[in-house]
């Protein structure tokens, strides 16, 4: 079984780009940037099934911007 970090970019049949607080994690109230939100609900089935279909998935943050 091949896993995603072993696929070639030519392989992707299509890219997901989706942001951490808010979309896949419940946004923490303050901001704390050690602790991440709670797995908002089907967000790992649906992660799951695109990766599955093929997607290069993109994760991104600005948790390393400390001046939110």
């Amino acid at each position: 079984e091949k896993l995603a970090a072993d696929v070639s970019e030519a392989e992707h049949v299509f890219t997901l780009a989706v942001d951490l607080d808010g979309t896949l994690a419940e946004k923490l109230e303050p901001h704390d940037p050690e602790r991440i939100g709670a797995l908002r609900s089907n967000v790992k089935k649906w992660m799951d099934r695109f990766a599955e279909a093929g997607a290069r998935i993109i994760i991104f943050t600005v948790r390393a911007d400390v001046d939110l």
